[in-house]
């Protein structure tokens, strides 16, 4: 049942596009971010 849910968010998340972007943009985001903290220790 639990991975019938996850495969149906999955697809809702691949079918309705602006989520998607939304979802790659605040990764791309969230990893810039972590890189620019951590470069410095580095």
């Amino acid at each position: 049942m639990q991975i019938l849910l996850t495969v149906v968010v999955c697809a809702v998340v691949v079918a309705v596009h602006p989520i998607a972007d939304f979802l790659v943009t605040i990764t791309l985001r969230l990893a810039i971010s972590i890189v620019n903290c951590v470069l410095p220790f580095i």
